[in-house]
């Protein structure tokens, strides 16, 4: 093959001497040099910039900051002053409020007007038309709710000529009065534009107490924000910068750019403030717009923060400060300084750089073209060698006569190389010869496996999920009276031979294994055979691979062939089914003796005369009902081995109650039964236990037909003990009668009945007689 063509698409070759590549090196690397130290000289810039406008941006902060809380803090001062004369001397002579706020509105130049309103609506008040207007007085008839008069002053505080009356006026009713009652201490109320337009005022209001803490009314003093604008303006904020204060609804408070913050497109309509984001000023609009997007729609701000924004292409630096009192007064201030402020210096020096940088370059290109040389004639030296050895010519001589140290290394290395990639030739043809032999281990360990599992009669697959192919041994075909090659090898193939009836089942098992609610799958299904047969399969398998994002990939599992297993499950289940049924027959026929033998001990006792005979037949009648109670309710249920508690106890108790015609206007039943279930014999000793219970109070709680109440409850106590209690509101236990040691045969069968359950017993005589059984559920 040529060598001016490529090996593998055999297009020619362009090819360039090592000292042109050289030189375009060093020329790169000049190139990277410059364009590195630019980036790291424009980097430290603009750190510099920034460094300078974040100092600035804090001390115009702070300035605003001081500013603010001297401004704010004289009218909480004067609400305290005012409360306390108020308080302490109780002045209520609206000439004199009026004449100590016009003295008090002369002193502060800043405050708009000072007021209080008191507990029946009425009010007082001292202010100023604009920040450098005339004065005024304003008081309601009577210091009370009614007609609201406004008058100007002479330079004495007496009031001259009447500006405005509005006729029903109730100072309980304005914010700051309903703020400051409210909250029970000092509070700002929210910012309004006055309705005259002259001005934004805020307002802070303090609720007045006497001694009894009983309310007085409200003093309040309103402040011009117009003065925070004036000082914002004559701050120096760089060449061009800007500053603005706005609430966290971004509605704007005051700005350093004399602008009014509210406007009104009618004059019927009340005056609305400007938001941030809709100001004319594109400083405050870029700059609420970069907040909002970076803290959203509620500028949530919990201390400073700086950020950078762009006005057509220039980059602007950004300072915002949450400014908050104890009074709940939560503002931003914000301070915005363009970078061009501070950039032409920095742009000056960096020129200066560049041109230093080129002249380097220049010298740099020069000294590459010397050291090109060097480097480049040893180097074609070393590739005519190589290329020698790449025809095999392994004894080729390689001659080192650079006197450059690297190269002269760089050639030892060369021929170091050259030998251990010969003995590499002869070691890599060793080790395919041990891979041929590994191959054929390899193959006769699977031929070994696939008799291991063929001895196992295992069918297997592998299912690809992604795509819904599946691998299938031959034995999974053979358990079906297929061949492999006539099996589908995809998941469709399995779906389609399932029986009808299983498919739902196996897919939700499938499915849950699938998306991970369990560690592995497996289920027992039919599957239609060659000669359409059903074979019973035991299917088991579990996925061995996931994606990242945890979806299966692979799953791996077996075929087991349970056919004789399942027929011999159905013919045992056949016999279980033939002795309920014969357990049911012997139920039947139990109860119906029982039921034999209380109707003749019914028909003795309704032949005999004689009390003392006839009682006892009745209560022998009680006993074999309660006994045949428990086989009806066999007869009639499918488990065999327990007796569901409550429904057993009621027939009980229906059955008594019909026995000695208690009706319920003379003796009620309420029961409290928890879902308890018996079985047999504790049921038997159990019901005879309230069997007789029931019975004495029928018969001896309530004489004279008094009316009564019996209770029955049972509950599952812990460590599984049962607790059945059954007690009356009737006359109690009989003096004399012990009951520990009983004599008649009501309470021995009782005591019989308790040591059976191998339980405990109690009789509490108290408002009634209650008697309560424990024992262990077995």
């Amino acid at each position: 093959m040529n060598d001016d063509h490529d090996p593998l698409s055999n297009k020619p070759l362009n090819r360039y001497p090592i000292q042109w590549i050289l030189i375009a090196v060093f020329v790169l690397l000049v190139l990277f040099t410059t364009a590195v130290t630019g980036y790291v000289s424009f980097i430290n810039g603009q750190r510099a910039v920034n460094e300078v406008s974040r100092h600035l941006r804090n001390e115009i902060t702070s300035r605003i900051q001081d500013h603010l809380a001297a401004f704010l803090a004289n009218a909480h001062r004067i609400n305290q002053l005012n409360a306390s004369m108020i308080r302490q001397l109780k002045f209520y002579d609206v000439t004199a409020l009026e004449h100590n706020f016009w003295n008090q509105i002369k002193i502060y130049s800043s405050v708009t007007s000072i007021y209080f309103g008191n507990t029946a609506g009425g009010m007082v008040n001292a202010g100023r038309e604009n920040p450098a207007g005339d004065l005024y007085v304003i008081s309601t008839d009577g210091f009370k709710k009614g007609p609201f008069r406004k008058f100007a002053i002479d330079n004495l505080g007496n009031p001259t000529r009447e500006l405005l009356a509005i006729p029903d006026f109730d100072a309980r009713t304005r914010p700051w009065y309903t703020g400051a009652v409210k909250k029970g201490e000092a509070a700002w109320s929210d910012i309004c534009v006055l309705f005259t337009g002259q001005g934004m005022v805020t307002t802070a209001s303090y609720p007045v107490y006497d001694q009894q803490q009983q309310l007085l009314g409200v003093v309040a003093v309103d402040l011009f924000l117009s003065h925070i604008n004036d000082f914002l303006g004559r701050l120096g904020i760089g060449k061009t910068g800007q500053a603005f204060i706005m609430e966290r609804s971004g509605l704007v408070v005051a700005e350093s750019i004399p602008q009014k913050s509210f406007d009104s497109t009618d004059t019927k309509i009340a005056l609305k403030r400007h938001h941030a984001l809709d100001s004319q000023n594109p400083i405050v609009r870029y700059a609420a717009k970069a907040l909002s997007v970076r803290f959203g729609e509620h500028f949530s701000i919990t201390d400073t923060q700086h950020l950078n924004f762009l006005i057509q292409g220039k980059r602007h630096c950004l300072q915002v400060s949450p400014i908050k009192d104890k009074y709940d007064l939560d503002w931003l201030v914000v301070v915005v300084i363009p970078e061009a402020d501070f950039m032409d210096q920095i742009h000056y020096s960096n020129r200066i750089t560049l041109l230093l940088i080129v002249l380097s370059m220049m010298i740099a290109m020069g000294a590459g073209l010397i050291a090109a040389y060097w480097i480049s004639h040893p180097m074609s030296q070393l590739n005519a060698t190589a290329q020698a050895l790449s025809r095999g010519e392994w004894h080729t001589q390689i001659s080192d006569n650079s006197h450059l140290l690297e190269i002269s290394e760089l050639t030892k290395s060369f021929y170091n190389m050259t030998t251990q990639l010969q003995q590499s030739v002869i070691r890599l043809e060793t080790e395919i010869v041990e891979h041929n032999n590994a191959e054929k281990a390899l193959r006769s360990s699977e031929e070994r496996l696939e008799l291991v599992l063929k001895g196992a009669n295992l069918g297997l697959w592998d299912w690809n999920i992604k795509t819904g192919k599946v691998i299938f041994n031959e034995r999974w075909a053979e358990m079906i009276g297929y061949s492999l090659d006539e099996i589908e090898p995809n998941v469709s193939c399995w779906e389609k031979l399932m029986h009808p009836d299983d498919v739902d089942s196996v897919m939700d098992r499938l499915n849950d294994h699938l998306e991970g609610r369990t560690s592995h799958y497996q289920t027992e299904h039919r599957l239609r055979t060659k000669s359409g047969e059903w074979k019973w399969i035991f299917d088991s398998g579990k996925v061995f691979t996931r994606d990242e994002k945890g979806a299966p990939v692979r799953a791996l599992g077996m075929h087991q062939d349970i056919t004789d297993r399942k027929h011999t499950e159905q013919r045992l289940h056949r016999a279980l089914k033939e002795k309920e049924i014969l357990l049911q027959e012997i139920h039947h026929r139990v109860k119906n003796n029982l039921a034999i033998i209380s109707s003749m001990l019914n028909l003795q006792a309704k032949q005999c005369t004689d009390p003392k005979v006839r009682t006892p037949l009745i209560e022998s009648q009680t006993r074999v009902m309660a006994m045949a109670s428990i086989h009806e309710t066999l007869y009639q249920t499918k488990d065999f081995s327990v007796i569901e508690f409550e429904n057993y106890i009621r027939k009980i108790v229906l059955n008594l109650m019909s026995l000695y015609a208690t009706d319920a206007d003379h003796i009620s039943i309420r029961y409290s039964i928890k879902e308890i279930h018996l079985d047999i014999d504790q049921a038997i000793c159990c019901g005879l236990i309230v069997n007789e219970l029931v019975t004495n109070a029928l018969k001896y709680a309530f004489p004279d037909r008094r009316k009564g109440t019996i209770f029955l409850s049972s509950e599952l106590m812990a460590e599984d003990e049962i607790v059945v209690s059954v007690w009356d509101d009737g006359v109690g236990i009989p003096q004399g009668l012990e009951w520990k040691t009983p004599r008649t045969l009501g309470l021995r069968l009782i005591l019989l009945m308790v040591e059976q359950l191998k339980g405990k017993w109690e009789i509490i005589s108290e408002q009634g007689l209650k008697t309560v059984i424990r024992w262990k559920q077995k």
